[in-house]
């Protein structure tokens, strides 16, 4: 029988990664295999347990026979999901990766910085995680322990009812994860491999030399290696201070005519072109979600700023129960291997950082439609919980602005199910504000 998606070995990295392409016979079989990457939640209820790796699911979906449950899968999900219908044959599967190496593959994926690129990581608000990357970034036992400590106090938090996604925040940037990209073949894909070739960060650049090889045999590309370096997305996250993005100097030197909206967070609004740029200092954890929006563009420090700063986000869930100490203690030793592995050994180092650790980033959009659309999208309580309140603060802001210029179309910001009275999420019927604002308002109308 026909297989549906062919899975081909291309490499694995020094730090244990594998790098995997995916060719399907059918594209949205790849979309049904993405819907699982993030939660899971499909393996749960195909193999009766959730499944920490997406294996399974791609050899499910492979077969011939299990085609009608990718179909009814993809259009339950692209009824709320659009970009799991943006179908491409080829996916770039990426195995047993840092969270810092998805990170920096993030970076520059929006029409806004120059790439294209759907795609569907492992979500830690949901999945079990399988520890860290060791085989090269961690050389030393004593500090490796502490890797061990992070992970043990992740559980224990979990365990005793802390969210996952609050107790994530204590897990380091060595965390395992998965994903899976579907950058548009040729230039797009070129683009995004050259982008991580020449990374600060050695995980990303060797995926970028294992995925080149296979592109150079895959595709016909008369583009000198002149021109393939010339035509690299120049955002980035720095390693190094010095290595920052001019856009993000320029802003830096301007921040003091921006208004204050809260503590660590300012934002200016031009009225002629409706452009929206705020500068907010937040978790890694909440950046890593955020960078996914295709809307903005980000400008971002470098890692070697957010290890001199040593600061990190407490969630609320945390800061009130019985391991507060416990979090503040472990995130301080790993900050303070990370600030000594620095002077001798940055690439390394900067593992050590948890997903809590604040980082500061300068994000721009423009346009009326857009900035109402990110308002729908990042107020909705399925949001994050930090990414949802930025949000809220910064549409009030904008929103004050619009009532004082009279841009109409701009003068109630507020999640769609506010704003419309309607809602596409999946899970909205357990929604308590689509409940109290959208249902009852409909039931009463009938």
């Amino acid at each position: 029988m026909e297989r549906l998606i062919e899975k081909i070995f291309l490499g694995r990295t020094s730090s244990g990664a594998e790098v995997y392409i995916l060719k399907a016979k059918k594209p949205e079989v790849i979309a049904a295999v993405r819907s699982d990457v993030s939660t899971h939640k499909v393996s749960k209820k195909i193999f009766g347990e959730l499944k920490s790796s997406v294996d399974d699911i791609i050899e499910y979906f492979s077969r011939e026979e299990n085609y009608e449950t990718a179909e009814k899968l993809v259009k339950r999900v692209t009824a709320s999901h659009g970009d799991m219908g943006e179908y491409e044959y080829i996916g770039i599967y990426l195995k047993n990766v840092s969270r810092l190496t998805t990170l920096i593959g993030w970076i520059i994926s929006g029409s806004l910085r120059k790439e294209y690129m759907p795609g569907t990581e492992k979500s830690l608000r949901y999945v079990p995680i399988e520890g860290s990357v060791e085989e090269v970034f961690v050389q030393s036992l004593e500090n490796y322990k502490i890797l061990e400590k992070a992970l043990d106090l992740y559980k224990r938090m979990v365990a005793s009812g802390i969210p996952k996604e609050d107790a994530r925040y204590i897990l380091p940037l060595a965390t395992k994860t998965e994903e899976i990209l579907q950058p548009p073949p040729g230039r797009m894909t070129r683009k995004w491999i050259y982008y991580m070739l020449y990374s600060d960060y050695q995980e990303a650049r060797e995926i970028g030399k294992i995925l080149k090889d296979w592109y150079d045999k895959e595709y016909v590309d008369g583009a000198s290696e002149e021109v393939r370096i010339a035509d690299i997305p120049k955002s980035k996250l720095p390693l190094f201070k010095k290595g920052k993005t001019l856009s993000r100097r320029d802003l830096e030197k301007r921040l003091n005519s921006f208004d204050k909206i809260r503590e660590e967070l300012y934002a200016h609004f031009d009225v002629i072109s409706k452009t929206l740029t705020w500068n907010a200092t937040t978790s890694i954890s909440s950046f890593h979600q955020d960078i996914r929006n295709r809307q903005v563009y980000f400008d971002v420090e470098s890692l070697e700023e957010v290890i001199i700063r040593k600061e990190i986000v407490i969630p609320t869930s945390i800061k009130i129960s019985r391991f507060k100490e416990e979090f503040e203690n472990l995130a301080k030793e790993m900050f303070e291997i990370a600030e000594n592995l620095f002077r001798k050994d940055p690439q390394q180092a900067v593992y050590y950082l948890p997903l809590g650790t604040k980082i500061n980033f300068f994000g721009r959009i423009t346009g009326e439609e857009n900035i109402v659309d990110i308002v729908y999208l990042r107020t909705c309580r399925m949001a994050q919980s930090e990414i949802r309140a930025r949000y809220i603060l910064l549409g009030c802001y904008v929103s004050k602005i619009a009532e004082e210029e009279d841009i109409e179309e701009l003068k109630r910001l507020l999640p769609r199910c506010l704003r419309e009275r309607r809602c596409f999420e999946f899970w909205r019927e357990r929604c308590p504000v689509y409940k109290k604002w959208v249902k009852r308002k409909r039931d009463v109308l009938n």
